[in-house]
């Protein structure tokens, strides 16, 4: 992990522990528990800038300096989540990819935007399960606020109490589909229990290439079987176990450097080097290479800076800034793709949410915040501070199992719990993400044998 912003990289209301496994963890105990790491080699680097140059610490473990946990009813609780809410407006993305996909006629012409000739229907906005699925098998980008439906049945929820904790009446909780009836037609549970490659869903072959890519952002939205409609954390689960969506292929969502094209951050192992086999203390002289800098990083660099990142600018630079331009982000590019592919202008942005956009509290949702442009945005107008960044990866809810490659720049978001497992050594799986991760009820991170993960604090993601 990076940190360059706080020496705190890492923050919790619950405990969080290093070298165990599942079981110890909200996650594996189905109760109050605590978050777990469970990596060989747990390295997190910092700027330290009491030193001129500034030099790059490395701390090797939990160490105290760059934990903070345990916070729950002390001064340094964190309330994302006050009273059980989710910390982002969801009808917002919701709203807007229901626009983005509306189609009043059923003509497979969008009423509101003009995408590109090779970006079909069913590539962007609101899907069904199965919309989604035929995308991925085809390994075909989709494009904008992706909002994916994934059907739970009323009543197929054990337990008394929800996701907020509160005791409710028998019957009333959602969870997987037991039935066809309605979305549950396609959907986990009664259909699949994890998406996975060289399998069939729902009539859907996937491949072994198989990947699930995206440009802009993913919200996987829990809604009811019959009527389509969100289904609200009141009325989920509190055990995240019953809701456990699996997902075995690799997932990018924004990615930045995969030239290969198999999904992962190609200069991953690069960014290993630096650090592996170290002790805890400053790195003196790290061997980070200007032939490593990814193409992503070079073009922040220059927006940032208004220089071209040569390798004579790069030379000259302190060792925690070469090392951070090791890690790209692609959410400005991935943002400006889509916006160039669904052929969407600024002044359009600006105006979604729709109108009809209602928040929880009834009240209308607020409009993106954009710079004032009447074309299509560019990456470097998503760099603009005036750009609201919107989150990447979404659940409303569940324990979300990610288990292959993953590349994904932009926030991470989960309300109640998350997996996070790099778990092919012979493959190796490599998991990078760059930006921020915000999880609720339990976060589990495992790496091991030859697997990497990296995660990367990035302003621009």
């Amino acid at each position: 992990m990076t940190s360059t912003v706080s020496t705190i990289a890492l923050q919790g209301n619950l405990s969080i522990k290093a070298g165990c496994g599942k079981g110890s963890t909200t996650i594996g105990r189905g109760v109050y528990g605590g978050n777990a790491i469970n990596i060989v080699g747990f390295h997190t680097l910092l700027r330290d800038s009491s030193t001129t140059p500034h030099a790059l610490k490395l701390v090797v473990g939990l160490d105290p300096s760059i934990v903070s946990d345990s916070n729950f009813g002390t001064g340094k609780q964190l309330n994302y989540f006050a009273s059980g809410n989710h910390l982002f407006e969801l009808n917002r993305l919701r709203s807007t990819a229901d626009s983005l996909s509306a189609d009043a006629d059923g003509n497979g012409i969008p009423d509101h935007i003009s995408p590109d000739p090779g970006v079909p229907y069913g590539s962007y906005g609101t899907l069904t399960m199965k919309q989604f699925l035929q995308n991925v098998a085809a390994k075909r980008t989709v494009y904008g606020i992706v909002r994916v439906l994934v059907p739970l049945e009323k009543g197929n929820g054990s337990g008394s109490l929800n996701a907020l904790g509160q005791r409710v009446p028998s019957g009333t909780l959602y969870g997987f589909c037991s039935s066809d009836a309605g979305l549950c037609s396609c959907a986990p549970g009664s259909d699949f229990s994890k998406i996975k490659e060289n399998t069939t869903i729902c009539g859907v072959s996937l491949p072994a290439d198989t990947q699930i890519r995206v440009k802009g952002s993913l919200l996987w939205d829990f809604v009811d079987n019959l009527t389509g409609q969100p289904i609200p954390l009141s009325e989920l689960p509190f055990d995240p176990r019953q809701l456990y969506f699996k997902v075995e292929v690799p997932i990018l969502v924004n990615w930045a450097n995969d030239k290969d094209g198999d999904g992962a951050l190609d200069n991953i192992y690069a960014i290993k080097a630096v650090s592996w086999g170290l002790s805890t203390g400053i790195i003196t002289s790290p061997n980070i290479s200007y032939a490593d800098v990814p193409q992503e990083s070079k073009d922040a660099y220059r927006y940032r800076t208004g220089r071209a990142l040569t390798q004579a600018e790069f030379a000259a630079l302190n060792d925690p800034t070469r090392y951070h331009l090791l890690m790209p982000s692609g959410y400005p590019d991935g943002w400006a793709e889509a916006f160039d592919r669904l052929n969407l202008t600024g002044t359009q942005w600006a105006a979604l949410p729709p109108d009809s956009c209602r928040t929880g509290l009834g009240h209308a949702c607020p409009k993106f915040k954009t710079p004032p442009v009447s074309g299509v945005l560019t990456a470097d107008q998503v760099r603009d501070d005036r750009f609201e960044d919107i989150p990447s990866y979404l659940y409303s809810g569940g324990l979300i199992y990610m288990h292959d490659h993953v590349n994904v720049s932009g926030l991470v978001y989960v309300p109640q719990a998350m997996e996070l497992e790099a778990k092919d050594s012979s493959l190796p799986t490599r998991q990078y993400i760059s930006g921020s991760v915000l999880v609720r009820d339990g976060f589990y991170i495992e790496a091991k044998d030859n697997t990497v993960t990296v995660m990367s604090s990035d302003p621009t993601s």
